[in-house]
């Protein structure tokens, strides 16, 4: 099934069974959010662990454009 014909699908449905599918979408992609950030996390403090010398918050913005 290709994504086109499952939004097709889900515009078919009902108003409150599409919100139902939408909230059960969006708690899958919070879910699996989590699981890199904490597999994120658990790495750096490997790193940190083995010696990594920590780096200043504002050089890690710079790297990041923010």
């Amino acid at each position: 099934m290709t994504a086109q014909a499952v939004i097709s699908s889900i515009k078919k449905l009902p108003s409150r069974e599409r919100r139902k599918v939408l909230a059960w979408a969006d708690h899958e992609l919070t879910v699996r959010e989590d699981k890199l950030d904490r597999k994120a996390i658990a790495e750096a403090k490997a790193e940190m662990a083995a010696g990594a010398k920590a780096r200043p918050f504002a050089e890690v913005c710079r790297e990041m454009g923010l």
